[in-house]
């Protein structure tokens, strides 16, 4: 499910628990119930809107390889949209990643609340982590990009596999 789904469910939820508080909260126990199992178990999943590119050709190639990693931490029912250049790339949901291979140049990989530009040159890798920091309202959650090492980015690819 889409995060404008759980933003309208998430309002619904604390409106009807802040302002309908007394007779009226036995009407809406079942549905708050039914809620706030369905926000708790659920969770995001990765989608991948482009080719994954050939890891053997990388070495000889002129294009370079961008990996969007995002470990399992905060914010498991949310996914982030991921960009390169406004070409969307995929959805990255807790505990997965996006791998695409893109052309040398400079690079605005971006999510709804952060950009991050880089340089990309041909033949090399890129590893950029996606995290969740924790947040009180999350109709509109913020998501930080940031460059790591790739000795980083493998133990986390690791640990997702």
């Amino acid at each position: 499910m889409d995060l404008d789904y759980y933003a309208i469910l998430g309002s619904t939820l604390w409106k009807l628990i802040f302002f309908n508080i007394g007779s009226n909260m036995k009407k809406y126990s079942y549905f708050l119930i039914f809620l706030a199992t369905t926000l708790i178990i659920s969770c995001a999943s990765t989608i991948q809107k482009v080719p994954l590119p050939n890891p053997n050709r990388i070495s000889s190639s002129t294009k370079s390889i961008i990996y969007v990693i995002r470990p399992h931490y905060f914010g498991s029912a949310i996914s982030a949209w991921v960009r390169d250049n406004f070409d969307v790339i995929g959805k990255l949901g807790p505990g997965g990643f996006l791998v695409w291979e893109r052309e040398p140049g400079i690079a605005n990989i971006s999510t709804n609340t952060d950009n991050l530009k880089i340089e990309v040159q041909g033949g090399k890798k890129y590893y950029i982590l996606l995290t969740m920091p924790l947040q009180v309202y999350l109709a509109t959650p913020r998501f930080d990009l940031e460059l790591i090492d790739e000795s980083k980015a493998k133990d986390l690819i690791k640990k997702i596999n």
